[in-house]
């Protein structure tokens, strides 16, 4: 799911029916249900992209060690123009894993992902206020009512 939907979806769900706040006080439990699932698929697919960027920079941090012409050709990756790295150069070994376009995509891949866990966290805090808000409705309502 894209960030743009989460929130397209939440600017749906987020508005209260102020002629029925009944109602609306019996969606919170099935909202809450659907964006804690929400949630959950986010946070596997935030799992199974950690696991493949730390798994892609180990080959990378292999490779450019210990260059291998099957991943030159299988993936298109090439050495710096010094050639390899020596293994005694591990600063510029993460010099070059930090610059490598491939881990860098991953990273931001990585960076959405979390983003999109971070909203649905806010969206599935702001119903611990949800219920409090319609119950000063109603209290507001039944005072303005004489009652």
């Amino acid at each position: 799911m894209k960030i743009d939907e989460i929130h397209d979806e939440w600017e749906k769900d987020a508005k209260i029916d102020p002629t029925d706040l009944f109602s609306e006080a019996l969606k919170i439990p099935k909202l809450h249900a659907k964006y804690s699932k929400m949630l959950s698929a986010e946070k596997r697919i935030l799992g199974q992209l950690t696991k493949k960027y730390k798994m892609q920079r180990l080959l990378k941090r292999e490779f450019l060690i210990n260059p291998n012409k099957e991943q030159m050709d299988e993936f298109g990756w090439t050495l710096p123009v010094g050639g390899r790295i020596a293994k005694s150069e591990k600063g510029r070994l993460d010099e070059y894993t930090e610059a490598d376009p491939d881990l860098i995509d991953m990273e931001l891949m990585i960076g959405i992902q979390q983003e999109k866990i971070d909203v649905l966290k806010s969206i599935i805090q702001s119903f611990h206020g949800r219920g409090f808000l319609i119950k000063n409705a109603i209290d507001d309502r039944n005072y303005m009512n004489g009652g």
